[in-house]
């Protein structure tokens, strides 16, 4: 405090939204500081947020249009989830069911499997409590004791391999048979079965979610199970198995594979090319979900999603907030193309969502394009699993093969037929995107 009862406010602004931060700051000191005030941003001036909204959210759903199909490949890059499928809300109970092989010595002791697999469920656990804002609870538990039998895969059983998944479900069949004699599986909602650490190197790493045909059981049946093979490896790092926990779970849930099988697999297993790189759980790397797959397991609401048909010769501004930040009113802009197809737009934020790669000195760095920017999805629900539902839109300079360089920095473009979209300006809050229809 001064002379005469003025007051010298000291403050300091960096960053990259320092002028809008010092800005606020100022508007609040020339009102008159009394006591402490947090400073808040507000959005950009003449942008507004797009609520109450002329058109609904759900005059963006897509439908199933691939005609007949059977239960396994039922899907759900559209807003249909199988009724077969666990549920995305509440509480989810998932069994872990640990195999040894009587033929066959275990690379670790019974203890390091049991402590390592508590570690991954429990990472597993808390990623769904997060990405799902606290609206799926994942309640994991292990059967009691390891489930020996003997050891039954030949070099010939792989994937491509017609008897490889009639093998493998007769195989579980047999033990589950041996674990309903001490497990009650009556609140079970998924089962986890994992292979031990020492497998020959032809023995594939599992299935996620088989839902052909059910697993009987004594208390009914149960339509959502994944094999996976623990491999050496993962002992060092539970984080990798527990991404392959989290993909198999979204298959539980009815999310369905978004990279593209060019071709049957071969024996190096490198036929698959991706189209939508490393941006959701269904693709082979990331560990988060995309905003349409987040809108559909109703983890955003529809109120949270921007609808924007469009109009010929018309142009449209609209403030996008960051895909996962909490009380936002626009988390998604989706704009329906056909009754199968609509593209998505989502904001994503570089805490969350950046792939970090390795550089020349030695440590780790962010990949080109990951700050808070702008990701377009095109959504085609008539083509099915694993032959890339999805389609990362890419700006000119986007080339890279993981598309870790797709999102879109303020002043790109992209553009899909007659719609181009711009990230037009970032604030810290969010960003403008401007959609220009032609002819």
């Amino acid at each position: 405090e001064l002379d005469r009862g003025q007051r010298l406010i000291v403050g300091r602004a960096t960053g990259e939204w320092a002028d809008e931060y010092y800005a606020a700051f100022v508007d609040v000191a020339k009102a008159g500081i009394l006591n402490s005030q947090s400073l808040t941003l507000s959005p950009p001036e003449g942008i507004v947020f797009p609520t109450p909204r002329e058109v609904t959210a759900d005059m963006c759903y897509i439908e199933d249009v691939r005609g007949p199909y059977s239960r396994k490949e039922e899907a759900t890059v559209s807003n249909f989830i199988p009724e077969t499928r666990i549920s995305a809300v509440g509480d989810v109970n998932a069994l872990g069911v640990l195999i040894r092989f009587e033929d066959m010595p275990m690379v670790q002791t019974e203890d390091q499997f049991y402590s390592f697999l508590n570690e991954v469920h429990s990472i597993s656990s808390d990623y769904f409590q997060e990405v799902s804002l606290g609206q799926m609870t994942l309640n994991w538990s292990l059967h009691p004791e390891l489930v020996t039998v003997p050891f039954f895969i030949t070099p010939d059983l792989q994937p491509w391999n017609p008897q490889y998944e009639i093998q493998i479900n007769e195989h579980i069949l047999t033990v589950l048979e041996i674990v309903e004699e001490t497990t009650d599986l009556t609140d079970i909602d998924m089962i986890n079965f994992y292979w031990p650490a020492g497998l020959p190197d032809y023995v594939y790493g599992g299935l996620s979610a088989m839902t052909s045909e059910p697993l009987p059981t004594e208390s009914g049946e149960i339509y959502n199970y994944s094999v996976k093979k623990v491999e050496t490896k993962y002992f060092f790092e539970p984080r990798t198995l527990a991404r392959s926990v989290y993909h198999g779970v979204g298959h539980n849930l009815g999310l369905r594979d978004l990279y593209l099988h060019e071709s049957a697999f071969n024996d190096d297993m490198d036929t698959i090319t991706s189209k939508y790189g490393h941006w959701d759980i269904m693709t082979s790397a990331d560990t988060e979900i995309n905003a349409w797959h987040r809108w559909i397991l109703k983890w955003m609401t529809d109120d949270q999603v921007h609808c924007q048909p469009v109009v010929a010769n018309t142009t449209y501004e609209i403030f996008l907030e960051p895909l996962n930040r909490a009380n936002t009113q626009t988390q998604q802009i989706v704009i329906p193309l056909s009754n199968s197809e609509a593209l998505s737009i989502a904001l994503r934020d570089p805490g969350k969502y950046c792939t970090e790669v390795p550089i020349d000195v030695g440590f780790f760095a962010p990949q080109g394009g990951c700050n808070q920017n702008v990701l377009v999805t095109h959504i085609d629900s008539s083509i099915g699993n694993g032959q890339g539902p999805m389609t990362i839109l890419r700006t000119e300079r986007s080339t890279a093969k993981d598309f870790s360089d797709a999102l879109m920095r303020v002043g790109e473009s992209v553009t899909f037929e007659n719609i181009t979209i711009t990230h037009s300006e970032r604030y810290a809050l969010g960003s403008v995107i401007t959609i220009e229809v032609g002819d």
